[in-house]
């Protein structure tokens, strides 16, 4: 999507999946190292999210080296969001450049109970 350049919140059609930039500095998307990678907001991850969640992602790491996936505030994953979220980080072209930042409890258990918790790369990011 278009709007992960944005500087401010932006609420896609699922109404779950926001993107972030700290400061007027921190231009999303951008491929220089000193800018802050671009920050995906996943409060929700079902199957119905899974395309534009999957297009917002492709589009976000199309634009930066890294790309850090926020969890926090997932209420809800499914097998088809932890599978799409396993897809991209098994990627070859998506190889350390995926990183996800502070699952919440929920999403820590979907990805224990499939087996995939050491897959998930946890990083530390103020997004």
């Amino acid at each position: 999507m278009s709007d992960i350049a944005s500087h401010e919140d932006v609420t896609h059609t699922t109404g779950q999946t926001e993107t972030h930039a700290d400061t007027p500095a921190d231009v999303q998307g951008a491929a220089s190292d000193d800018k802050a990678p671009p920050c995906i907001d996943i409060a929700c991850l079902t199957i119905a999210e899974c395309t534009p969640v999957a297009d917002q992602i492709r589009q976000a790491l199309a634009d930066a080296p890294k790309v850090f996936i926020r969890l926090s505030n997932c209420e809800e994953l499914d097998t088809a969001g932890a599978q799409l979220l396993t897809i991209l980080k098994c990627d070859e072209g998506v190889a350390g450049r995926l990183v996800f930042d502070a699952p919440s409890d929920t999403a820590k258990d979907v990805f224990s109970l499939l087996g995939l918790s050491s897959l998930f790369e946890v990083e530390t990011n103020p997004c």
